[in-house]
């Protein structure tokens, strides 16, 4: 195949992938507003995602077209807005606090402890895309720096691929285990589906094709 080729190929690979974790985000949305519990999870007794989850999902699947598409604005808003988000959810768990986000759309009957609020493990690896997405703006010529942005996107790969794992070998075990296997299974599909499509966009960039095979390996 043609560099050129190949980068049309890995552009729309990110397309397809933030079109893909986008809908998935609006799918569940729908689900809690129109009170199909069993949709947000789906498996029985799992793990579900939550309504902000999702939210987040829908907006960093729309900031992945966007910066499939080099629109650089669209892309900033979507990451900045999921970034305060899921620091305020982190700040949340951190300071024992409430600060009225976990169930301001949407109430949630399901989960006892704390309603409506994404996991610690969600909100990390949201964080981490957010400020992925943010750093990859800023065209810098350091292989350090570049590898740093990889490293980050096959982390967010590596623990959609592990909350997956969980759920096709034993749920039983996933709901006892680490704290990325509790994600939900939604929720890990949409992170392999994020992580997959940052490297995508990455590779579609001829300077990172020397990185992204040692940030893989580091992670692996």
């Amino acid at each position: 195949m043609s560099p050129t080729f190949e980068r049309h190929l890995y552009r729309n690979t990110t397309l397809a992938a933030g079109s893909l974790a986008a809908l998935l985000g609006v799918f569940v949305m729908a689900a809690w507003h129109f009170k199909a519990y069993r949709l947000t999870h789906m498996l029985p007794n799992a793990t579900p995602m939550v309504f902000n989850t999702a939210f987040c999902f829908a907006l960093s699947g729309a900031g992945l077209i966007a910066y499939a598409l080099d629109r650089r604005l669209l892309n900033r808003l979507s990451a900045v807005t999921v970034l305060v988000i899921m620091s305020s959810i982190g700040l949340e768990y951190l300071l024992h606090l409430d600060f009225g986000i976990d169930q301001l759309i949407v109430s949630d009957p399901i989960n006892q402890r704390y309603p409506g609020r994404s996991g610690q493990t969600t909100a990390i690896v949201f964080v981490d895309f957010s400020i992925i997405m943010l750093m990859a703006l800023v065209r810098l010529r350091s292989d350090a720096y570049r590898l740093l942005v990889a490293f980050g996107a096959f982390t967010i790969v590596s623990i959609g691929a592990l909350g997956m794992t969980n759920y096709v070998t034993d749920t039983a075990a996933m709901l006892r285990g680490a704290s990325f296997a509790r994600i939900a299974l939604p929720t890990a599909i949409g992170f392999l589906l994020l992580g997959g499509g940052l490297c995508g966009r990455l590779y579609s960039d001829a300077r990172h094709l020397h990185i992204l095979p040692l940030s893989a390996g580091i992670v692996g």
